[in-house]
């Protein structure tokens, strides 16, 4: 579980399953993410503390989306 520090300043709303970008790690303490929502959401800064982790993954960076093909006159 994860607390979600929304940017309106709402606060406590728990999360499972966050795939995102690491801001900032304190050890022993915390990881805090930057939420990756792949354009489904917007992303939200989220605190996890370090007791709460069960696993960690390193995930690639989604490869850069191709133009839209264009007919050949």
């Amino acid at each position: 579980m994860a607390t979600r520090d929304d940017a309106d300043g709402e606060r406590g709303k728990s999360v499972t399953d966050v795939i995102g970008i690491v801001l900032a790690v304190a050890p022993g303490e915390s990881i805090t993410l930057r939420t990756d929502a792949g354009g489904s959401r917007e992303s939200v800064e989220v605190t996890i503390p370090a007791a709460d982790v069960v696993a960690a993954k390193r995930i690639p960076p989604r490869p850069p989306r191709r133009l839209p093909r264009r007919p050949v006159d």
